[in-house]
């Protein structure tokens, strides 16, 4: 329910760095989907997070730096899911 969610994004927000939120979200999001590539804007993702914008699109910046995302117009592919899932260690 809408509560729930709400209070884990609140959790997450206290408790992770935005580092180990965005990595939590990408793997599920992929796993969810069933599919490495997704399309969401940085926007949307920024708000299932609980950040801004501009921090999304910097961090997702830097993952893609290092190999572990690719980012298209409007759409995230997870290279690397190992790579993310050892972030939330």
């Amino acid at each position: 329910d809408q509560y729930a969610e709400v209070m884990k994004t609140m959790q997450q927000i206290v408790f992770f760095s935005l580092e180990k939120r965005l990595a939590s979200f990408l793997r599920s999001e992929s796993e969810r989907r069933g599919s490495p590539a997704f399309s969401m804007t940085h926007e949307q993702i920024a708000r299932c997070i609980g950040s801004s914008r501009e921090v999304v699109t910097r961090t997702l910046n830097q993952f893609a730096s290092r190999g572990l995302v690719s980012l298209g117009r409007g759409t995230i592919t997870v290279l690397d899911q190992t790579a993310v899932s050892a972030i939330l260690e």
